[in-house]
């Protein structure tokens, strides 16, 4: 397996609804999957490891950084996120072609590894509309 097949990248900001998208694409077409990026950030209530996110602890993180192992990865507030290679294999070995779900910084730092990946960039409703759902969300403090 390798990066040289297609391989879709969704980039959107944080609440725009890419991660609703795309599992509703998996659910009408089989031969696509989602990748599951790796998190050094506590899980939220109803998170599961393995679906929405591999929980793995800063030193993990970071090792996989230093081994070359990840195709993408951020520090965002404090906390890192990124896409394995390994997690891309694994959807290639079910025969099935990976979304990637990741951030504009992300996309920079992947696209010259992943030639043939078609780029899809969403835009939230307004930005109102996009303050609503991530204070509806619970999660993030106005800061």
């Amino acid at each position: 397996m390798n990066l040289d097949t297609m391989i879709y990248v969704v980039t959107a900001p944080s609440g725009t609804g890419k991660t609703t998208l795309n599992r509703k694409l998996t659910e009408k077409f089989e031969d696509i999957a989602i990748s599951i990026s790796h998190t050094t950030r506590e899980k939220r209530p109803k998170e599961v490891h393995g679906d929405h996110y591999w929980f793995i602890s800063q030193s993990e993180f970071h090792k996989k950084v230093k081994s070359g192992l990840m195709l993408e990865w951020a520090e965002v507030f404090g906390n890192f996120y990124g896409t394995s290679i390994e997690e891309v294999h694994r959807i290639q070995k079910l025969g099935k072609t990976p979304i990637l779900e990741i951030d504009v910084q992300g996309w920079e730092l992947s696209k010259s590894k992943i030639k043939h990946a078609k780029s899809i960039f969403i835009l939230p409703p307004s930005m109102k509309e996009l303050y609503e759902r991530l204070n509806n969300r619970g999660t993030e403090t106005p800061a």
